[in-house]
């Protein structure tokens, strides 16, 4: 297993050296960031997979920073903000010299934050959380594999064989697919494939049938509504994306989408939020996207019924 403490303070950051790497040699690794744009950099590189982090809340935002000295007081958020975005899928706790309610709220925003523990507390408390944390992503591994063991597509042929090998490069990304074949052929069998052998395969898997929902509720089925929002809104809905959150989100049938939805699901894809119909706030959304069609985009595209844009967004693994 690898760690990432993200710590700007020398001292602090030895005594974790001493007290927490020395304890769980023999079988994790730990990577020390001091600034934001180090953390950045091992978070995205492809020779590491962190599977937990323990951060610190003020430290530099880049190397030149740390030089001077020079602290952000919201680096933290900044670094689990960048966590949240780029998909960062293992567990995170806080190391905090502030207040408690301060790390509750973390708590309570970031899904990835499970705990916190404060600077000042003995190495014998600290070790504790780490090693439950630890013991928690072992298990949530096991399951992974578990669940890998779950077969959704029958056959040995070599067609079966390619979209199976796919699926297993496709695991750890959250490249955006789309699965095309005439009716029947089971796009969504090959959906579900691919997010069973996914590291999202514990979240949701939200199907959407575009053809089979009226022009109307397209917006408040995919985002949802506030109460009041439109008439017969009694209530509010979470929609099929927040509902994905973590998890995957299946667009069948992505051909029959209205023009006017295409251009929102755009934005979606491209910003990674949404905005319920009578909301005034953004809402964000880490979800992977797969879509199928029993159409030819190409030739929508050509005849102006399938933005462009959105085509070359979506058809990014074919």
């Amino acid at each position: 297993m690898e760690v990432l403490v993200v710590e700007d303070d020398e001292n602090y950051r030895f005594e974790i050296e001493q007290e927490l790497a020395v304890y769980f040699e023999a079988y994790v690794t730990f990577h020390y960031a001091k600034c934001l744009q180090e953390a950045q950099e091992i978070l995205e590189s492809s020779d590491t997979v962190i599977q937990l982090m323990l951060i610190d809340i003020i430290f530099p935002l880049t190397t030149k920073d740390s030089l001077t000295e020079k602290v952000d007081y919201r680096a933290g958020v900044k670094l689990l903000d960048f966590a949240r975005d780029t998909g960062f899928s293992g567990n995170i706790v806080v190391l905090s010299s502030q207040d408690k309610s301060f790390a509750v709220d973390l708590l309570i925003q970031y899904k990835n934050v499970t705990d916190y523990v404060f600077k000042d507390s003995s190495w014998r408390e600290i070790r504790k959380k780490v090693e439950k944390q630890v013991e928690a992503l072992q298990i949530k591994q096991s399951l992974l594999k578990e669940l890998r063991k779950r077969d959704f597509l029958v056959g040995e042929s070599e067609i079966i064989g390619k979209i199976k090998r796919m699926g297993t490069k496709v695991a750890n990304v959250d490249t955006t697919i789309l699965i095309t074949g005439e009716s029947g052929v089971g796009k969504e069998v090959a959906a579900r494939y691919f997010h069973e052998h996914s590291n999202r395969c514990l979240a949701s898997f939200e199907v959407v049938n575009c053809a089979a929902v009226p022009e109307g509720l397209f917006e408040s089925l995919l985002f949802g509504h506030k109460k009041g929002s439109f008439t017969g809104a009694e209530e509010n809905q979470i929609g099929a994306f927040e509902r994905a959150h973590g998890g995957t989100i299946f667009l069948d049938e992505i051909g029959e989408l209205p023009l006017l939805m295409q251009g929102k699901l755009l934005r979606v894809l491209q910003e990674k939020t949404i905005q319920p119909v009578g909301s005034q706030q953004q809402v964000a959304v880490d979800v992977r996207v797969i879509t199928a069609t029993n159409r030819s985009l190409e030739e929508a595209v050509a005849q102006k019924q399938f933005r462009e844009d959105l085509y070359y967004r979506i058809n990014v693994l074919p």
